[in-house]
């Protein structure tokens, strides 16, 4: 279908699941690249705030919060590539994990 979009979607158990999403690249792009907005995707991670840098731009930083069941956290990540419309990929500074 145009316009679908394929989205994997996150498990603590192997294996892989997918949702298909009736929209428009561009506007599932505004959600997923939204920092402070992510969190209301994710089983885990509850928003962020950008601390230097120009937010969304490789390179800008910023801090990840998380939380499961009781626990919470908190995450220090570097944006690593962006290629708008299609690619927003950061990296957890401590453990570099992506």
């Amino acid at each position: 279908m145009p316009g679908e979009l394929k989205v994997p979607r996150p498990r603590a158990e192997a294996g892989n699941e997918c949702a298909y999403i009736e929209a428009t690249p561009d506007s599932v792009w505004t959600l997923v690249s939204d920092l402070e907005g992510m969190g209301r995707f994710s089983p885990e991670n509850t928003g962020g705030k950008w601390t230097s840098g120009k937010p969304g731009i490789v390179g800008a930083k910023f801090i990840g919060t998380n939380k499961h069941g009781l626990i919470r956290w908190s995450t220090r990540c570097t944006v690593i590539e962006v290629v708008d419309g299609q690619k927003f990929s950061f990296e957890v500074d401590d453990s570099k994990t992506r």
